[in-house]
């Protein structure tokens, strides 16, 4: 990788870029193709290796690695990996907002 480019790039590019795999991840998902969900998931699942960031940039870092965990439950539990339920529901207790994000 070549810093001096990253230096010059735009964060909300990044941004789009990484809505977009969101977005794909959840298309795929409802197309019951959940491999190929899970690898779009997997693009913006863990973006901690950013330098730099601010706050607001911690922010949607952390903001889409929420939304990750809540489409890796959906893709386990719609593939029948029924082994994922437990997990689920405790984060469901500790998240209760984010059972509207589940309503496929």
């Amino acid at each position: 990788m070549r810093p001096f480019i990253l230096k010059s790039f735009n964060p909300d590019i990044l941004v789009e870029m990484i809505e977009m795999a969101h977005m794909r991840g959840i298309a795929y998902l409802e197309k019951e193709e959940y491999e190929q969900a899970e690898a779009w998931v997997d693009m913006y699942a863990e973006l901690g290796w950013m330098e730099g960031l601010d706050d607001k940039g911690l922010e949607v870092v952390a903001e889409f690695r929420f939304l990750a965990q809540t489409i890796r439950y959906a893709i386990d539990l719609m593939s029948g990996r029924v082994d994922a339920l437990d997990s689920y529901v405790d984060f469901l207790r500790e998240n209760p907002e984010s059972s509207a994000l589940l309503s496929f």
